[in-house]
């Protein structure tokens, strides 16, 4: 396989729509929406600028809460990548 310019392998990620919150590192809680879901990440939108390398706690009933580092963000998306657990 040739590799594209700028391509990153990832996971297939299936389209959902599911409201939660995610807790940033200054323990302040904000609103996000869930707009794809992959077993290693998720794509959010948000009115906040999310900095890209940070740690959130991503909590979206019915799935509980999970740790994520922030791997882009941009206009009110980002795209974050789940940690194992422990690494919180």
């Amino acid at each position: 396989m040739e590799r594209i310019p700028g391509w990153i392998p990832r996971a297939d990620r299936q389209t959902v729509s599911l409201s939660g919150f995610a807790l940033l590192g200054d323990a302040r809680m904000i609103d996000i929406v869930v707009t794809n879901l992959s077993r290693d990440g998720c794509e959010v939108r948000t009115d906040e600028l999310l900095k890209i390398g940070g740690i959130v706690r991503l909590t979206v009933p019915p799935f509980g809460d999970i740790g994520a580092t922030i791997r882009w963000s941009l206009f009110g998306r980002a795209g974050v990548r789940f940690l194992e657990s422990g690494d919180t």
